[in-house]
């Protein structure tokens, strides 16, 4: 065998040596339970070895310097290392930018052979540094460094130095360097997946207790299908059935027939859609078919790739009963105080109302009890009553005293005043404290004008005689002015017709004598006054006879324009007074009596051609005015004292030095009898307007 064969065999036997020797040490560190066990066995493994020194070095302080992990014996018995890195291996660190083969390792990601002196040199802290080389021959001797990988970033650096480098070092160095990385990944994993299933193993232990021991009912289901897939002691109870009898049938067997929309029950359905996670109310029936009401909250959750949708099931039975039994208690008293005509209130300490009743609501004038709820009686009534009322309410909350049957007039939001009773007790909680108050008020509006009246009539009981003396004096006084007027009338007209003839003649006898006309203008005056006068006590006559005797009234449809004309006609009106009539063209006829019609407007014509002194207008119109006509009667004479006005329509009442009172009387009684009305407005100095109101339906 030649040098040359002796070479290839001897690295053959080196790079099988080396393989061996990883292989026994990548089966040993491949199981460890952590990190620190694998460099461990490192150190041991690599003590064992005749053909390597070895050492790991792990990054620190944010990747700028080195910290030992692990080292061969052979670094750890020769205190001379130490001596040169001027501190003990554990308490090392190596800066990486003081070493250009260091920084290559690391942030080059490079594997590098290099003389293991250069390292020291680079490394080393002594000044004997070189001496001590020489001293363990360390000139000639080799040094690999390769860079060791955790999810591939360069974590540290694992430096070999082989007692007889080959070509194949470096190969190997790389290997063992890219093995250590692959363990150690492999073992953090490893342990990161012990720590998680130990840590659900945990959570699942802990779940199941809970899940077990839950007061609420829990149901499991699957969510495609509806099965139930398992149930807690609480849901079998809540149901009264065995785990058994539940775990594999259908979550509809849950729920009564009215709760099942189709496959599943109503809530199962809205759970899976878009009330996940919301509060529902719905109804489960037990093996013995009683009916419970029940709140469900449910969420879908995933378990072995399967949708599970877990349902907690709340039995509100009991609630529900006593619910609607308040619910009933609030209706009938809600009924009672609404139904009640006393106002009734509730308000808190602060004297806000909390709840009132309808009749308070109207009192209020909201349109519901509901829209007081908040607020104060300043919100309602004068800042006088509200005020008095909250000083009573305080003095209540504060002491306890309550206020029984206190008269009040208070003002309505519609401005109405009324006189009510108040009493005020406290509302006190479970532990005695004054939480608020309740107000019931009666009014007593009535009561309280009727008890005023009393008191008025008995204080003034003697006026009240005396004016109904008065009053029927008057009457008895009318009474015989009738009866004098039907006397009068009919024993002096006809002494009046016999007059009015003879005047007649007598104006004939004049007018065929032979007297000078001087005489006979004379003789006309003094027959033309005596015939005035006549005329005069005719009219005064009738007047009292129109006023004290029955009238027939006799209603047709009248044009009154030729009432008016025919009015005119049958009067003289001086020349120095001017008349003027406006008739509306849209007037229809109207359903009066002519005859009354005339004597009215007679007498009203008359009245304002006396109350003009010299010269001025007497306006007449007629027109439509809504659903009434009006006749006014306009002059410009003197007017009337406003002090006059309420009485001018009153019998025997005149201002006239000739009047007997009966005229504007008579007219008021005519036109009242025609359905009509006639009012006055006067102004002292500006004159009259007489405004006769007749309606134009009848």
């Amino acid at each position: 065998m030649n040098n040359e064969t002796k070479v290839d065999v001897n690295a053959f036997n080196e790079l099988l040596n080396a393989l061996v020797f990883l292989g026994n040490v990548s089966t040993k560190i491949l199981g460890m339970p952590d990190v620190n066990t694998v460099f461990k066995v490192l150190e041991k493994e690599s003590s064992k070895s005749l053909l390597y020194n070895m050492s790991i070095f792990l990054l620190a302080n944010s990747g700028s310097r080195l910290k030992i992990a692990a080292a061969s014996e052979f670094y750890r018995k020769n205190k001379i290392f130490e001596h040169l890195l001027g501190v003990s291996l554990e308490k090392l660190r190596i800066n990486i930018a003081k070493s250009s083969l260091l920084t290559q390792t690391v942030n080059e990601e490079k594997t590098l052979e290099a003389i293991f002196a250069d390292l020291i040199r680079e490394i080393s802290a002594s000044e004997r540094c070189d001496e001590v080389i020489r001293m363990f021959g360390l000139q000639k001797r080799r040094v690999i460094l390769s860079p060791l990988y955790r999810h591939k970033r360069v974590f540290g650096i694992l430096i070999i130095d082989a007692i007889d480098s080959t070509d194949q070092s470096v190969t190997v160095a790389k290997i063992f360097a890219q093995q250590i990385s692959t363990v150690i990944e492999f073992v953090e994993k490893q342990l990161k997946y012990k720590k998680t299933a130990e840590k659900l193993r945990g959570y699942e232990e802990k779940y199941r207790a809970s899940f077990e021991k839950a007061m609420d009912a829990i149901f499991l289901a699957d969510a495609e299908t509806g099965i139930l897939v398992d149930c807690n002691h609480a849901a079998c109870k809540l149901v009264k059935r065995k785990k058994s009898e539940i775990v594999g049938q259908h979550q509809r067997t849950l729920h009564p027939p009215e709760e099942v929309a189709g496959e599943f029950s109503k809530t199962f359905t809205l759970h899976l859609k878009e009330d996940e996670g919301q509060v529902l109310e719905t109804k489960v029936i037990t093996k013995d078919g009683e009916v419970r009401d029940v709140e469900v909250k449910a969420n879908l959750v995933e378990i072995a790739g399967r949708k599970i949708l877990q349902g907690i099931f709340r039995d509100i039975t009991e609630t529900k009963k006593m619910e609607r039994e308040l619910i009933h208690e609030r209706d009938l008293l809600q009924v009672l105080m609404d139904n009640i005509p006393d106002t009734i209130y509730f308000k808190d300490v602060n004297s806000r109302f909390t709840r009132i009743n309808l009749a308070q609501a109207r009192m209020l004038g909201v349109k519901s009890p509901e829209e007081a709820v908040g607020k104060t009686d300043f919100d309602f009534f004068t800042l006088e009553h509200a005020k008095d009322a909250y000083i009573d309410e305080q003095k209540i909350v504060r002491t306890g005293m309550p206020i029984v049957s206190k008269v009040e007039r208070i003002r309505r939001a519609d401005g109405k005043f009324l006189w009510v009773t108040a009493t005020k007790v406290p509302i006190r909680d479970s532990a005695g404290r004054i939480v608020g108050i309740v107000g019931i008020s009666r009014d007593i509006t009535e009561t309280k004008q009727m008890q005023d009246e009393l008191e008025h009539y008995s204080k003034h009981l003697e006026e009240i005689v005396e004016q109904r003396t008065t009053e029927l004096r008057r009457a008895e006084r009318l009474a015989a002015i009738g009866e004098t007027a039907a006397m009068v009338g009919h024993d002096l007209r006809n002494p009046l017709q016999s007059m009015l003839g003879t005047l007649y003649l007598l104006r004939e006898k004049i007018d065929s004598a032979h007297c000078e006309s001087r005489d006979k203008q004379e003789f006309e005056g003094l027959l033309k006054r005596v015939d005035e006068e006549i005329k005069y006590m005719n009219k005064i006559i009738s007047d009292l006879q129109d006023f004290a005797g029955p009238t027939k009234v006799n209603l047709t449809e009248t044009d009154i324009n030729d009432v008016i004309k025919d009015t005119l006609a049958s009067i003289t009106i001086p020349k120095t007074i001017n008349v003027s009539v406006m008739i509306s063209k849209s007037l229809p006829k109207l359903m009066v009596d002519p005859t009354l019609m005339r004597r009215v407007l007679t007498n009203l014509i008359l009245n304002a051609v006396q109350a003009i002194s010299d010269t001025g207008k007497i306006g007449i119109e007629a027109f439509i005015n809504g659903e009434d006509a009006i006749i006014n009667i306009t002059d410009t004479g003197v007017g009337i004292p406003e002090e006059n006005l309420p009485k001018i329509f009153q019998p025997l009442f005149t201002t006239k030095a000739k009047g007997q009172g009966f005229g504007l009387a008579t007219c008021k009684k005519l036109i009242n009898l025609q359905n009509s009305e006639i009012v006055v407005k006067s102004e002292v100095g500006k004159g009259s307007t007489f405004s006769i109101k007749i309606p134009l339906k009848r």
